[in-house]
């Protein structure tokens, strides 16, 4: 039993991934994406039976110049305490 999943990515274009379940019935399996990443949604297709999806994780990882505005914005409120 195959399960296609298919990502939009942000700005056009595509990327698409299919697992293999091993049929067996309230089995959890784990599957890892790769290329799976600036997406804008993600869509899968199966056929009959029909898989139920748990636990889907999904993480952003910040840019580097978001964590170096981030940095500076709490030096400089810390700058602003010390003021005060």
């Amino acid at each position: 039993m195959d399960v296609t999943f298919v990502g939009t990515i942000f700005g056009g274009g595509t990327v698409s991934q299919t697992f293999t379940f091993d049929g067996a019935p309230l089995v959890q399996q784990t599957f890892n994406f790769t290329g799976f990443t600036n997406l804008e949604k993600v869509e899968w297709m199966q056929d009959f039976p029909y898989h139920q999806f748990d636990n889907i994780v999904v993480s952003a990882i910040p840019e580097p110049t978001t964590g170096l505005m981030v940095g500076l914005s709490l030096l400089g409120a810390a700058a602003l305490r010390r003021r005060k």
